[in-house]
């Protein structure tokens, strides 16, 4: 996958997935069944934030570049 992952901090459980490249970055979860709902809204993705750290990690590895937004614990 060539777009890049940013990850925005959001009151609650959740954090915000955006990418530069939205329908690469639907297909990359979808590929890996990463539970993460789409928010057209805030254009991003939901996804719980105990998964993170999985997420992260599997995008590292793939050489995605991951770019973190505002305050994340």
């Amino acid at each position: 996958m060539s777009a890049q992952l940013y990850v925005y901090e959001m009151p609650g459980r959740t954090v915000l997935l955006r990418s530069s490249v939205w329908t690469e970055t639907r297909d990359w979860l979808k590929a890996r069944r990463v539970p993460a709902q789409w928010s057209p809204g805030d254009r991003g993705w939901h996804l719980r934030r105990d998964r993170l750290g999985e997420v992260l990690l599997m995008a590292e590895a793939e050489g995605i570049r991951v770019q973190p937004k505002g305050l994340l614990r």
